[in-house]
């Protein structure tokens, strides 16, 4: 990850979420195809991971599975 340093945990909690991520059709452009319903499901999958990234207390759990 840019900007981790080994066996610390501060690059996973150091990115901030964009407030207007939720309102951006970001995959229509590069996946025309898909529907509006893996669109929506694919947008809200990343709004998770960005949150948990944020999160101090499961960034690292969320990231690696422990």
């Amino acid at each position: 990850m840019a900007g981790a340093k080994p066996g610390s945990n501060n690059g996973a909690n150091n990115y901030v979420v964009n407030p207007n991520l939720k309102q951006v059709d970001f995959t229509a452009s590069l996946y025309p195809d898909l529907t509006p319903e893996l669109r929506a499901a694919i947008k809200q999958n990343l709004l998770t991971y960005y949150q948990a990234l944020q999160d101090p207390t499961c960034g690292q759990d969320f990231l690696f599975g422990q």
